[in-house]
C-alpha cells in the first residue's frame, strides 16, 4: 500500500496559512500591505474581540474587477512578479500571492471590491477555503475585506491565541510601524466599535507622524538625519539618549519602505548610542534604509520581516557612523566622553559606565595613612590603560562596624565634577567621589519605602489635570490597574480610548514629566493582564518613581544642595548601591594617586 500521497488542497492551504498567519496581527498586516500596494490613502481597520472574531479592512485603493477579484483568492496569484528576475528586485510590500488564499482557508472570508472602470462591485464569500458565493454588489472604488472567526476550523491553532488585550497590542504596534512608513496615508483603528487610535495625514512633515507614534514629549529632543553612500540612502529621526526606553520596541527599521527586524542594523544602532545609555536602556529611533532592490533579498521569510543584504558590512558601518555622528553633533554624553564613530568602528571603545560592585563595609583597624574609613570597590573597572589607574587598587582586608559619628556629612566638599559627581576629601586625605544621581535616587527610594510601609505616600493633587495618550497595550494595562498606581501615589482617571487624566502624582514628582514614569512601569509589565501587587513588585515600581524624581546627572548643584545630599546619605546609611545596582560613591586613596603621579 502506498504511504506517500498528495495532500488535499484544503489541507495544504491550512499548512501555508500557518506560515503566513500567526495571529490576528498577521492578518491585518497582510491586508494592509495589499491596500498600500493598491495606492490607498485612507484605510479603516475595524476589530472585534482582539481579532479573534472579526477583522475588517476598508480602503480607497484602485480596487479590482470581477475577474481579478476571483484570481486574487487563488493560491500563488499575484500581479507583482512574473519572472525569476522580478523575485530579486521586489519593490512592493506584498508579492507572494499567498495572503488572501491562506487567510480565507482558516476563516469565514468576504471580499468586496470595485475599480474605477467597473459599473458594479464584486463580492466573494469563502468559508474555510471553499468558495460559497460570487455576486455583483454596489460598492465604492476600493476594497473591503472581512475576516470572521479566525482559525475556527483549526482549533489547535485557535487555542494558541493570546488574551484579547495582547492580540490588540500586537495589532496596534504593527499599525504604528506601517503608519511611520506611510505618513501621507490616513489610518483609523477601532476595537469593539470604539475608536482606539487615528493616525492623521502628516501634511507638512513626516516628523509629525513620528511624534504621533512616539508622543509629543520628545518634540524638542528629536533630530532628523540624512546620509548617502553610493546608491545607498539613509534617513530618519533619532531621539535624544535622555529619553531612553526599557525595551527595543521603539526602534523602527525600514528597508525600502518595509518594516523589518534585522539584528545587524539593530546592533549598529545600539553601537552608535554607545557611551550614552546605561545597561537595560534602549533608544527611540526611526530609520529608513533605501538601496537598489537587487541588493537586498526580502524573500527569506514567509512574513517578509527578515531580509538579507548583499553587502552586510557596508550597511552596518554606514548605520553605525551616521547614528554616532548625529548624536555627537546634537548632544554631549551624560558622563565621560562617548566614543567617536571612528573609535567604535576601530574597536577603540571605553566602558559606558564603570561597572563597580557594592562597596565593602567599614575598615575595623584603620591606619589613617594607609587604610580607609570608607568602603571601597572590591573589583577594578576592567581593562584600563596606565593613564586611568583610578580606583583600581588597595583592597580593604579587615572590617569594623559602621562608625557612630558623622560620615558623609563630615566630608570636606571640594566641588562638582562634570556637573554629575561631588568631589570630597575624607579626614584621612582620601578622595571621595559621589554619583549625585545614584545617591539621590537611593535616598528618594528609601523615603518612598518608609512612606509605603506607613501607607502614606504623599499625593499632590494637580491644579490643572494633565492628559496623556498611551499605546493600546499600555492603556489597557493601566485601565485595569489604576488601584496599583494609587498605592504608589498616583490619582489617575480613564478619559476614553487610550487617553487618561492625571489628577494627582507623588509629591516627589512635582515639576517632573509624568508620562515617562507611567510608561516605564507599564513597559516593565508589557502584555501582562495585570500588574503584580506584592511588596517586592511594588518596590520595583517605586524604583522608577525614585529614578525620575531624583537629581540628574549633568545638573549643576549649589554648595548647600551638595551638603544636604551628603546629610541625607548619612540619614539613610548610603554605604551601598542605588536601586539599579550602581554604586552611590567610590573612594581613591591618596597613596594610589601619588603612585600614579610617580611621587612615591
Amino acid at each position: 500500500m502506498a504511504q506517500i500521497r498528495i495532500l488535499p488542497e484544503t489541507l495544504s492551504n491550512k499548512i501555508a496559512a500557518g506560515e503566513v498567519v500567526e495571529r490576528p496581527a498577521s492578518v491585518v498586516k497582510e491586508l494592509l500591505e495589499n491596500s498600500l500596494d493598491a495606492g490607498a490613502t485612507r484605510i479603516l481597520i475595524d476589530i472585534e474581540k482582539g481579532g479573534h472574531s472579526f477583522i475588517q479592512i476598508t480602503d480607497n485603493g484602485q480596487g479590482m474587477d470581477s475577474d481579478d477579484a476571483l484570481l486574487s483568492v487563488e493560491r500563488h496569484a499575484t500581479s507583482k512578479i512574473q519572472t525569476d528576475e522580478d523575485l530579486f528586485k521586489i519593490s512592493t510590500l506584498g508579492f507572494r500571492g499567498e495572503a488572501l488564499s491562506s487567510i480565507s482557508s482558516v476563516s469565514r472570508f468576504t471580499l468586496i471590491t470595485k475599480n474605477a472602470e467597473s459599473d458594479v462591485g464584486t463580492q466573494i464569500d469563502i468559508e474555510g477555503g471553499k468558495l460559497s458565493s460570487v455576486k455583483s454588489v454596489g460598492a465604492p472604488v476600493g476594497t473591503l475585506i472581512r475576516v470572521q472567526d479566525l482559525f475556527y476550523n483549526t482549533p489547535a491553532r485557535r487555542k494558541f491565541l493570546k488574551a484579547i488585550s495582547t492580540e490588540m497590542a500586537h495589532i496596534a504596534d504593527m499599525l504604528n510601524s506601517l503608519a511611520l512608513a506611510h505618513p501621507k496615508v490616513f489610518f483609523r483603528l477601532t476595537h469593539n466599535k470604539r475608536e482606539v487610535k487615528t493616525w492623521s495625514v502628516a501634511e507638512a512633515h513626516a516628523r509629525d507622524r513620528v511624534l504621533d507614534v512616539f508622543g509629543t514629549s520628545i518634540q524638542n529632543r528629536i533630530y532628523d538625519f540624512h546620509a548617502k553612500e553610493g546608491e545607498v540612502k539613509l534617513h530618519g529621526w533619532l531621539v535624544s539618549s535622555r529619553h531612553p526606553k526599557p525595551s527595543s520596541k521603539n526602534i523602527y527599521i525600514f528597508v525600502n519602505g518595509r518594516y523589518v527586524r534585522d539584528r545587524s542594523i539593530l546592533s549598529a544602532i545600539l553601537q552608535g548610542y554607545q557611551g550614552r545609555l546605561m545597561k537595560g536602556e534602549f533608544p527611540q529611533l526611526v530609520l529608513f534604509l533605501e538601496l537598489p532592490p537587487n541588493e537586498v533579498d526580502v524573500n527569506v521569510h514567509p512574513t517578509k520581516q527578515e531580509v538579507r543584504f548583499l553587502e552586510q558590512r557596508k550597511i552596518y558601518q554606514l548605520v553605525l557612523s551616521v547614528i554616532a555622528q548625529n548624536l555627537q553633533r546634537h548632544e554631549t554624553p551624560l558622563w565621560g566622553n562617548a566614543p567617536t564613530p571612528q573609535d567604535i568602528l576601530m574597536g577603540r571603545t571605553t566602558p559606558s559606565l564603570p561597572n563597580f560592585q557594592k562597596p565593602a563595609s567599614f575598615s575595623s583597624k584603620t591606619n589613617p595613612g594607609t587604610q580607609s574609613s570608607f568602603p571601597r570597590s572590591s573589583q577594578p573597572i576592567g581593562s584600563l590603560d596606565s593613564t586611568t589607574v583610578f580606583f583600581q587598587k588597595a583592597l580593604v582586608k579587615e572590617e569594623e562596624p559602621i562608625l557612630a559619628h558623622k560620615k558623609f556629612s563630615g566630608l570636606e566638599i571640594i566641588g562638582q565634577f562634570h556637573n554629575s559627581y561631588i568631589l570630597a576629601e575624607s579626614s584621612n586625605g582620601h578622595l571621595i567621589i559621589i554619583d549625585q544621581h545614584a545617591a539621590h535616587e537611593r535616598i528618594v527610594f528609601e523615603q518612598l519605602k518608609e512612606a509605603r510601609k506607613k501607607a502614606k505616600i504623599e499625593t499632590q493633587q494637580l491644579l490643572m489635570p494633565e492628559t496623556i495618550e498611551l499605546k493600546f497595550a499600555q492603556a489597557d494595562l493601566l485601565e485595569q490597574n489604576l488601584s496599583v498606581f494609587q498605592k504608589i501615589g498616583f490619582d489617575i482617571e480613564a478619559f476614553g480610548g487610550t487617553t487618561f487624566l492625571i489628577k494627582g502624582i507623588p509629591s516627589l514628582l512635582i515639576g517632573k514629566q509624568i508620562e515617562p514614569v507611567l510608561v516605564e512601569i507599564l513597559e516593565k509589565e508589557s502584555f501582562a493582564s495585570s500588574l503584580e501587587t506584592g511588596e517586592v513588585q511594588l518596590e520595583s515600581y517605586l524604583h522608577v518613581v525614585a529614578c525620575h524624581s531624583s537629581i540628574r546627572g549633568n545638573q549643576k548643584l549649589t554648595m548647600a544642595e551638595m551638603k544636604k545630599l551628603l546629610e541625607d546619605m548619612d540619614r539613610f546609611d548610603l554605604s551601598g548601591n542605588c536601586p539599579h545596582g550602581r554604586p552611590t560613591w567610590i573612594e581613591q586613596p591618596l597613596a594610589e594617586l601619588e603612585k600614579a603621579f610617580r611621587r612615591t
